[in-house]
């Protein structure tokens, strides 16, 4: 082979090397997410995060603000693009603020605090001392960001991850909106949204062949007579509005087919939890003569804050109330074998 050949092909070899080098600065890296999460993100939340998250291509590290210590936040921040901080409750908030603020603002990275559901929808500001609401990214879009994750949903986590993966240098109008779920709600998985108002529920209730069309016949039968013969009762299951806006709805929608498998009907509210009169509200329609109770029954799986009020707001309504007793530290099969609380 000639010098000059030699040389010729030198020289091709290195424009394909320019080349390549050149073209690398144009292919996108994937952000690396951190998120810092609390005791209040159920598993199921957290889980679906981690799948959206992987589906777009975005690289989420998890830091427990319970389970960690600010030296492991301090570390995942160091490669970090952003940092969301998912605190669903001020007092979680606070907690959080108080342990790991001094980490994260020594950080210099850009964060995006997501607290409760009302906060949110309302656009309102953080009291987190030393964390503010977010810091390094446009509030516009932290707040979009916020709206995506906090009210949650399929489609909302979908949006969340894309937002992220494309970086907080967008402008919010070429974000979408989020799907906003309504402050207080009213839920069947049969019905076609989840109503805002109990008035309307309450005619869904009446109007709609509420019990399970998979009934065998003599099942159905059973079913139909009772309703037929004597008024059904109706069962009211409060909820936090995390079952909504994390998608763990199978186990609820379970839980209203069984009942309504008995002749019962049934439907699931949430609203805020600083609302003294929530389960009144939620449980009364107007009439002409007054409030009317719609619910017979009441099961609570919403988390109480404030046990003293909620219990004499439970004595004025005046109905049977089964509390129930969630295990967010381990699954089914471990609950039912446990000796602490109840194996049913």
């Amino acid at each position: 082979m000639s010098v000059f050949r030699v040389v010729l092909l030198g020289m091709l070899g290195l424009c394909g090397c320019m080349t390549a080098h050149g073209q690398a600065p144009a292919a996108t890296s994937s952000p690396n997410i951190v998120l810092l999460t609390t005791y209040v993100v159920s598993p199921a939340r957290l889980a679906k995060l981690q799948a959206a998250a992987l589906q777009a291509g975005v690289a989420m590290q998890t830091v427990s603000a319970e389970e960690d210590a600010p030296d492991a936040l301090q570390k995942s921040l160091r490669t970090a693009s952003l940092l969301v901080v998912d605190a669903p409750h001020p007092s979680v908030a606070q907690a959080a603020a108080a342990r790991f603020g001094d980490v994260i603002n020594k950080s210099g990275k850009p964060y995006v605090v997501v607290g409760e559901f009302g906060a949110v929808a309302k656009n309102e500001r953080l009291a987190a001392t030393p964390l503010k609401t977010d810091s390094g990214v446009a509030p516009d879009w932290a707040q979009r960001l916020r709206e995506y994750w906090r009210f949650g949903g399929a489609q909302n986590m979908r949006l969340a991850m894309l937002a992220l993966k494309n970086g907080a240098t967008q402008t919010v109008t070429a974000l979408p909106s989020a799907v906003q779920l309504p402050l207080q709600g009213f839920y069947n998985p049969r019905w076609p949204q989840i109503e805002n108002n109990a008035a309307t529920a309450q005619k869904m209730l009446e109007n709609s062949a509420f019990y399970p069309s998979n009934l065998a016949p003599a099942q159905l039968i059973r079913v139909q007579a009772a309703i037929n013969n004597v008024a059904p009762k109706t069962v009211a299951i409060a909820v936090n509005n995390a079952v909504f806006t994390s998608d763990d709805t199978p186990w609820l929608d379970a839980l209203i087919d069984a009942l309504e498998q008995r002749g019962l009907r049934a439907y699931a509210f949430y609203g805020p939890r600083q609302q003294k009169d929530l389960f009144y509200q939620a449980t009364h329609v107007s009439a002409a003569t007054g409030q009317t109770r719609m619910a017979d029954v009441i099961i609570n799986s919403a988390l109480v804050f404030n046990p003293t009020e909620r219990k004499a707001e439970l004595e004025r309504i005046g109905v049977p109330v089964l509390q129930t007793m969630p295990a967010l530290a381990m699954d089914a099969a471990q609950w039912a074998q446990s000796k602490v609380g109840l194996a049913l």
